[in-house]
């Protein structure tokens, strides 16, 4: 079966911050592009095609939460990363343009595994992806509806336990 390159968007708060990403998806025969701020993000994304987009929370110009309402029902998927200590959280906001806010944060050994899923899926589609036609919905962007999260792959198929109702504290005897 023939591949493709996938094309991805790297956004953070400054080119450093998305440097060893970068790597990583070039070594995994993508091609990416970085910016640094909402803006760029967005209009680069209405004038080249994209598959993928891994941004920071936070950019130059602001949240990039903004980006969810942007993407939403397009074929593209988008995950955020919030530095901590000396790891990332990875956070999945658009599975393929469907809504999956509140899925499960990933740590970056779990992310790895989703994002070669994720990658090699995209590779073997057939079709281009195609640059984001902006549509005048007259509703703001920050203006975000959470409908049900889309599932994403977990590490474990078996299914959670309810976890216990916390206990109410008990109440004050009277004397």
């Amino acid at each position: 079966m023939e591949t493709r390159k996938v094309q991805v968007l790297l956004a953070g708060e400054s080119v450093a911050d998305t440097l060893s990403v970068a790597e990583f998806l070039h070594n995994w025969g993508c091609e990416a592009r970085v910016v640094t701020s909402l803006a760029e993000a967005q209009q680069l994304v209405s004038r080249h095609a994209c598959d993928l987009v891994l941004s920071q929370v936070r950019l130059r110009d602001g949240s990039a939460f903004p980006l969810i309402a942007y993407l939403a029902g397009s074929p593209v998927t988008l995950f955020f990363f919030q530095p901590v200590h000396e790891g990332c959280w990875w956070l999945p906001a658009l599975r393929r343009g469907h809504y999956c806010w509140g899925s499960p944060a990933m740590r970056p050994g779990e992310f790895v595994r989703v994002l070669g899923e994720i990658l090699r899926e995209i590779a073997t589609e057939k079709t281009e992806p195609q640059p984001l036609r902006a549509v005048a919905t007259g509703v703001p962007e920050s203006v975000i509806v959470r409908p049900r999260p889309v599932p994403l792959p977990t590490r474990s198929s078996a299914p959670r336990k309810a976890q216990p109702a916390p206990l109410s504290p008990p109440a004050a005897k009277s004397a």
